[in-house]
């Protein structure tokens, strides 16, 4: 058992369910239909920063997966418009993925994550975003919005065949 990760792989062959919570940080799910290769992943700023969803991809290249058969689904964050960050973490993405609004930074996380997976040599088309905010939709669970009280969002990914 893997306790405090953001992130882990596997293949479906040894019927493993992966589990991951989630508040305004994105989930991430990737799989390799040929290969049966899966990874779950948790990235909030510091998980996108280090490029997590990347990691993920190579730990299931290196079981024999092709980047042009990974497929990959962005779940429901935290959108730019609700995300503020301060400047020293701003500056640690891409221009792109982050507005300035006075003094406010607006980081759009998703965003930098798609940009790095395709940078990888993701197809586009591979890559499914949902653009459900936890932030503004109340069914959703958002710590920004309800503080300590907010609750999680569980993302679960597998296949269980059942046991002899």
């Amino acid at each position: 058992v893997y306790q405090n990760c953001d992130g882990i792989a596997t293949n479906l062959k040894y019927n493993i369910i992966l589990s991951l919570s989630v508040s305004d940080c994105a989930p991430i799910c990737i799989f390799d239909p040929l290969t049966k290769n899966y990874a779950l992943v948790h990235s909030g700023w510091r998980g996108t920063h280090k490029k997590i969803s990347n990691n993920a991809i190579r730990l299931i290249l290196e079981k024999g997966s092709k980047l042009s058969d990974i497929l990959v689904y962005l779940g429901p964050s935290i959108s730019q418009k609700n995300y503020e960050v301060d400047r020293d973490v701003a500056n640690l993405f891409s221009r792109d993925s982050y507005t300035t609004s006075g003094r406010k930074y607006l980081l759009d996380i998703k965003s930098q994550i798609k940009s790095d997976m395709i940078g990888i040599g993701i197809n586009p088309d591979n890559i499914s975003c949902s653009s459900r905010c936890t932030y503004d939709d109340l069914k959703l669970t958002s710590f920004r919005r309800d503080g300590e009280k907010a609750g999680r969002m569980i993302f679960l990914m597998g296949r269980f065949s059942g046991r002899n």
